[in-house]
């Protein structure tokens, strides 16, 4: 029987395997480059995205016309929410199907969020609502509804000035208004919540009819957003359908619904000559400033496991730092990270502060990345001007939905707020320039590396501890081994954040050259690094009194007589033991226990087997020539948009 997977890939024209998944010809658009990215879930479903933006729904349909079914996306042990079926289950949820999908786009066509719409086959009653990143990505909390605009934000610049416009809950009646002529734009947040004021200022100066869902949720989410239209529309009316079925919406209508002239001509009639507004004094007060979100559905359904950008690296669409001292390699592992995103044919940018085109240019060649693709998919903007101003704060994110970057890179965080006037030591400054730029990124499901320093004596990052706020990962980064162009050495990544929690606490790599070869790979992570981090020092000296006996192992005996002279009572020792075993620092190999860090730091590099073909390279196995230094044109490198250019 053939996997989801299969079955999509066998409704495609061609098809290429890759380390992240398959890559295909996007049925939905003139697709020339594969675009269509297919992975395997981790419950077996087809997981489905055309990375130049096709709509979801738009994929599906044309996958629909070659003979697939929605379905055949799930495989037999799972249902559409990805959760294991149960015999004889009636629980609505387990049964829900993708109905729809909405494109939310502001004022000026730019996509925010998708809204998907999840029903029970035949039960329309039954309904729940999902939101996409503009990744396709399921949103994890990074969008709030209230701040998403208005559902066919996108059209009313281009309706006559002052014109009538119908406000509509929801997706559903606003196109079917739309459908007959009618300007119509809805909100998305749901009758529960309210959109914002600013949400609201696209109806400016237009005269605004307010059409509520007839029930109590509804009514009382119109009252709220026509209060709110006080000051922005020219005149706000109040439309309620009087025969209209509970629960009904403009949808309903019967105008709607027949799409006879003669009554559509009446409805809008009906609309024209609806009475203002007329605001209830408490009204204001009632409008909800804690808007309960049920956690309900995500408790009931789980939550899919954080998507990895770099694996054990780089989340998707979150915010991360990396800090060292000078002379460490994070210039040089940021590089490399972004070879590994353009290599999967996503752009990137980096924003730089501290090194300039040639050396970033040199070392982007010795790690292997091509000239094609660094024209094609590197963003590279050498000592951009970025003050704490509006303007260019919109200039940023100009740029940043013209790219769309699965990976923006500043380089570094500190001299990006000295050259914006501000202190690294004030937790205003760096509030203020991360939501001016960094979270502007991270608000559109883009990841984010943001490099910096540590003071000469620290252990932390520079500046004040506002930073760590601002991140959804911090890492620290040591070169336990010195590296250059002849020598091979090592660098360590030690977890200090994860709010996601799916990171490892340490990572390390085999960074440096050798006989003419760039060696760039992951290598085992030495776990003891933790020990004066993560043991109390009761613990780490047993650990100790275990490594005076080398890599021999010793017994239960002779290991507690040494940490007796330490010092250490023989309770002590057994609660000790027990720790360091739970934590997978010791082990226990018949009647014997042994370190499973080196007793000592060996040099791995030593051998020349460990640098034959097997080593991991800057190619993935391939060994990378290393080239001469020399200058590189700037073009070479750097997309630059107009405005960036300016």
């Amino acid at each position: 029987m053939k996997t989801p997977v299969e079955k999509v890939l066998g409704a495609v024209d061609r098809y290429e395997e890759r380390h992240n998944g398959f890559w295909c010809i996007c049925p939905a658009h003139d697709d020339h480059n594969p675009s269509l990215h297919i992975q395997e879930g981790d419950d077996g479903r087809a997981l489905i995205i055309c990375r130049t933006g096709c709509d979801q729904e738009q994929v599906m349909t044309a996958l629909e016309a070659r003979g697939l079914n929605r379905g055949d996306l799930f495989s037999e042990t799972t249902d559409a929410g990805g959760r294991a079926k149960r015999a004889r289950s009636s629980t609505r949820r387990r049964r829900e199907q993708l109905a729809k999908s909405y494109d939310v786009k502001d004022e000026f066509g730019v996509l925010q969020g998708i809204h998907e719409r999840w029903e029970v086959p035949g039960d329309s009653e039954h309904k729940s609502f999902k939101w996409k990143l503009p990744n396709g990505r399921y949103s994890r909390g990074d969008i709030n509804p209230a701040t998403m605009p208005l559902y066919g934000s996108e059209l009313v610049r281009s309706w006559p000035e002052g014109c009538r416009v119908v406000l509509c809950e929801g997706e559903t009646p606003t196109e079917a208004l739309r459908g007959v002529g009618i300007r119509a734009v809805g909100t998305v947040c749901g009758a529960g919540s309210t959109p914002v004021r600013e949400v609201l200022e696209i109806l400016t100066g237009h005269e605004v009819i307010v059409w509520p869902d007839n029930d109590a949720g509804g009514l009382a989410h119109m009252r709220r957003c026509a209060g709110l239209l006080e000051g922005i529309a020219f005149a706000v009316r109040w439309f309620e359908w009087e025969d209209a079925p509970p629960k009904g919406d403009g949808a309903d209508h019967p105008a709607i619904t027949s799409g006879a002239a003669e009554t559509v001509k009446e409805l809008a009639q009906r609309l024209r000559t609806a009475p203002f507004f007329e605001a209830d004094d408490d009204a204001e007060d009632t409008v909800s400033r804690f808007e309960r979100i049920d956690l309900g559905e995500p408790i009931e359904s789980g939550m899919e496991p954080a998507e990895m950008l770099v694996p054990d690296v780089l989340y998707a669409g979150s915010v991360h730092g990396i800090y060292s001292a000078g002379g460490k390699g994070k210039t040089f592992f940021a590089l490399w990270l972004i070879k590994q995103v353009i290599e999967q044919d996503r752009p990137v940018m980096l924003l730089d502060q501290e090194n300039g085109v040639r050396i970033i240019s040199e070392r982007l060649r010795s790690l292997g990345v091509s000239a094609e693709q660094a024209r094609r998919n590197l963003y590279y903007y050498p000592f951009p001007s970025m003050p704490l101003e509006v303007r260019a704060a919109a200039e940023f994110e100009e740029v940043l939905d013209e790219i769309k970057p699965a990976l923006v890179v500043f380089d570094s965080w500190i001299n990006f707020l000295a050259n914006a006037g501000l202190d690294e030591n004030s937790s205003v400054d760096i509030a203020q320039w991360a939501d001016a730029y960094s979270q502007k990124a991270r608000q559109r499901g883009m990841a984010i590396l943001l490099l910096d320093h540590i003071p000469k004596e620290g252990n932390t990052a520079r500046g004040s501890g506002r930073k760590l706020d601002y991140v959804d990962v911090m890492w620290e980064l040591t070169k336990p081994q010195d590296f250059d162009r002849e020598t091979v050495g090592r660098i360590d990544l030690r977890l200090k954040k994860d709010r996601e929690g799916w990171m490892p606490w340490g990572v390390a790599f085999s960074v440096g050259g050798k006989d003419g070869s760039l060696i760039f790979g992951r290598t085992a992570f030495d776990k003891s690094t933790f020990v004066g981090d993560a043991l109390r020092p009761k613990e780490k000296a047993t650990l100790d009194a275990l490594k005076s006996f080398g890599d021999a192992g010793v017994r239960y005996t002779p290991w507690l007589k040494e940490a007796e002279k330490r010092g250490l009572s023989s309770a002590t020792f057994k609660r000790a033991l027990d720790t360091l075993l739970r934590t997978d620092l010791v082990e226990k190999v018949m009647d014997k226990y042994f370190c499973k860090t080196p007793a000592k730091q060996k040099d791995h590099f030593g051998s020349k087997k460990a640098h034959e073909p097997n080593e991991p390279t800057a190619e993935g196995g391939k060994a990378h020539r290393a080239h001469t230094p020399r200058g590189v044109s700037p073009v070479s490198l750097t997309k630059l948009s107009p405005q960036a250019k300016a």
